[in-house]
């Protein structure tokens, strides 16, 4: 029966003008997903969804021996690959040697291996985390971040108690159109619980080759029955979703026609996997051609004074979600770039708190975190301090992401509720006397394509201190008319602020107007703004893995100068949501 039903999921598969054999075909909706694993029903052809659908970032939750994790890095590719197991065995061990650290070896240490990943050339396009934690452990759920993966496997502890607490704080992390997946979905007389696709449970069945070569006997699976009862309790809390389940009776001879390896997809055991869709688009993935990711918007310039953010075409649902704040009659945004520093941020809001009300009232503050970990998020600090008056806003990036200044700066401009944008990263104090000026100054950033940089800082004692290159002050559609910033830089170190200025020259009657060039009389005055206070961080925080080395970021610049490579129309490649202060007002 269950054989006819997959014969049947086929030929509808290729009316619905899929590929057998190839797979090649793209898989973008959910119900193109669907149709395609009752074609092919093994877990095997998840790893299908990221190589030919719309997911990048995907994990296993108990890799065990690393054997379907390498299926996964070599049939996909997935741009990032997350792996959990509180217990690597040798075989893990030999697959993705860690250091005496407990980190990643050195790579030529992994590359004298014969056995490992790194000497085979398997993952080394995609980005690889691995974590010798339990599932639940805080050191996973506050490194990923909600709203961050794609694909979850959870494949570790099969008893009750473990899976039923593992779905919630894993579902969280999916992104809108993700899924949820689990190993050993099968019935050990169970009665289903009410909730949809709950009724259709397949029987446990017994110990394949592999299985009993490896100790297990020639008989039924015992072991696997709370699996069953845990996500059906959770499904019945969620009524929105539906569950699905494999049937897993592929072959050595089918999978190799697929280009699989049946002895990195072969278990203990044929035990079917269940999964569900998170309910929402999925974000359109360019892993399959090697591209960047699909960003949500570009820049329309139809009218070249006034650039308006238009949906991608690439990958149009994404640009519903690129929603400002409201503006309750604010003339000014303050856009700060954070990234882990909770007393850096304190310092900020306690600073806040001692302007003038009737300033207040002008100003929308708006955080943009940059893939902060959970216990030092942006939001927990604006949460634990109240800041009565202020209205301030935190938007989350989804991923952390190296380098990511660029496309953060990107966030802020889009979503930034005024016309007018002061942007400063966070180790930058505002002053009363820069904001006063910079609402005074409003009608000539407005009027015209004008971007003021370069603004002097000074210590409080009076000593002044270089400028600072990122601080801005411009209004919204004319950081877009210069071209925002370019977001193939984003990854790796160096020339955020260079190539902007490259772009700033190339525009027609956009001009650059500096505190140690002022150009107009307008501005007369700039230097003798109380403009800035340095801030320097009051602890070092940087990203795991980040590098200073500018070598990439050059070559991209050369390049692009040299007219090899065309200035990026593809802005916000990543996922982001609101956290904080959302409606635009101030919090009590």
């Amino acid at each position: 029966m269950l054989r006819a039903m997959s014969i049947i999921a086929m030929l509808m598969l290729r009316l619905l003008g899929f590929g057998i054999g190839t797979c090649a075909a793209r898989l973008e909706t959910k119900d193109q997903m669907l149709a395609f694993l009752r074609a092919h029903p093994s877990r095997a052809y998840f790893s299908r969804l990221v190589r030919d659908g719309p997911y990048d970032v995907a994990m296993e939750v108990g890799v065990a021996d690393g054997r379907f994790s390498e299926h996964f890095l070599i049939d996909a590719q997935p741009k990032t690959w997350y792996m959990v197991e509180p217990f690597p065995n040798k075989m893990l061990q030999a697959r993705y040697p860690p250091s005496a650290s407990g980190r990643r070896a050195p790579r030529r240490q992994l590359e004298e291996m014969p056995t490992s990943w790194a000497s085979r050339g398997i993952g080394t396009t995609s980005t690889l985390r691995f974590f010798k934690a339990f599932s639940l452990d805080k050191a996973v759920l506050d490194a990923v971040a909600p709203e961050s993966v794609d694909f979850v496997y959870l494949d570790g502890a099969h008893d009750y108690a473990n899976v039923a607490r593992e779905l919630e704080p894993y579902y969280r992390m999916l992104r809108p159109g993700g899924m949820l997946a689990g190993h050993d979905y099968c019935k050990y007389d169970e009665r289903p619980l009410a909730c949809r696709g709950c009724a259709d449970v397949p029987a446990c069945v017994k110990y394949t080759e592999y299985g009993v070569r490896h100790g297990k006997g020639d008989r039924r699976v015992a072991n696997q029955w709370g699996v069953v009862r845990a996500v059906q309790e959770w499904l019945a809390r969620h009524p929105e979703l539906e569950v699905y389940h494999t049937i897993e009776n592929f072959t050595r001879t089918s999978l190799a026609q697929d280009g699989m390896d049946y002895d990195l997809v072969i278990t203990n055991t044929y035990n079917p996997s269940w999964y569900v869709f998170k309910p929402g688009t999925p974000v359109q993935s360019s892993s399959a051609s090697g591209s960047p990711p699909c960003g949500a918007v570009v820049v329309d310039k139809s009218n070249s004074l006034l650039p308006q953010l238009s949906a991608n075409p690439s990958c149009p649902s994404r640009f519903q979600h690129v929603q400002r704040l409201p503006n309750h009659a604010a003339d000014l945004t303050v856009a700060y770039l954070y990234y882990r520093d909770t007393e850096y941020l304190e310092r900020h809001v306690k600073h806040w708190i001692t302007l003038p009300r009737d300033l207040l009232k002008r100003i929308s503050i708006l955080v943009v975190d940059d893939g902060s970990p959970m216990d030092h998020s942006a939001r927990a600090v604006l949460e634990k301090m109240r800041a009565c008056d202020v209205r301030a806003a935190v938007v989350r990036v989804g991923e952390d992401i190296r380098w990511n200044i660029g496309g953060a700066r990107n966030l802020a401009f889009a979503l930034a509720p005024t016309e007018l944008v002061l942007l400063v990263d966070a180790d930058q104090l505002v002053t009363q006397s820069l904001l006063e000026w910079s609402l005074r100054h409003s009608k000539y950033a407005l009027a015209r394509c004008d971007i003021f940089l370069d603004f002097p800082r000074k210590f409080p004692n009076g000593r002044q201190h270089r400028v600072h290159p990122a601080t801005m002050l411009t209004s919204r559609s004319s950081y877009w008319r210069v071209g925002g910033c370019d977001e193939d830089f984003v990854g790796n170190y160096g020339f955020t602020d260079v190539h902007f200025a490259a772009r700033l020259r190339q525009t027609p009657d956009c001009q650059r107007i500096s505190s140690e060039r002022p150009i107009m009389k307008h501005v007369a005055n700039f230097t003798d703004a109380m403009a800035l206070e340095p801030a320097p961080p009051l602890i070092h925080l940087e990203r795991v893995h980040s590098s200073h080395d500018i070598a990439a970021n050059k070559a991209i610049l050369r390049q692009k100068f040299q007219g090899q490579l065309p200035w990026s129309t593809d802005y916000l490649r990543f996922s982001w949501e609101w956290v904080f202060g959302a409606d635009g007002l101030a919090q009590c």
